[in-house]
């Protein structure tokens, strides 16, 4: 968990929030013990990605959904964030998944760029709706 402190800073430039401290801490230790998580680094954490592996019915497979991907600014534009996607489609290959997908928010356009310009299609929408517990 040595890297908890740069993930959730990278985090927190991902949303553009400052995300609840004790909620991320669970996410991280969730994401870190089920999920998989690669670290760039050359002499500090420059970015990470994050997805997961799941079965979905309708694709009647397995697919890798791509939860985040996050380069530290000033080092943007510069082959890292390539780098990432670029493990993560290894691991999908190494292991007979087929189908990658990524949720990108409407507002950010480079995020969109960047992924069609790897081969990714925009195919949908995405809906969210906060429930109050």
């Amino acid at each position: 968990m040595n890297d908890l402190e740069t993930v959730y800073s990278l985090s927190n430039l991902l949303e553009g929030t400052i995300l609840d401290r004790e909620g991320f801490v669970l996410a991280y230790e969730d994401a870190v013990r089920n999920d998989v998580v690669y670290l760039l680094e050359e002499d500090e954490v420059l970015g990470y990605i994050h997805f997961r592996i799941s079965h979905q019915l309708c694709r009647a497979s397995r697919i890798m959904e791509i939860l985040e991907l996050v380069v530290k600014e000033g080092y943007r534009n510069k082959g890292y964030g390539k780098l990432l996607l670029d493990q993560a489609e290894g691991y999908a290959r190494e292991n007979q998944i087929e189908l990658i997908e990524v949720l990108s928010s409407n507002w950010r356009k480079k995020a969109h760029h960047f992924y069609e310009s790897n081969g990714y299609e925009n195919t949908g929408y995405r809906f969210f709706k906060r429930v109050k517990i």
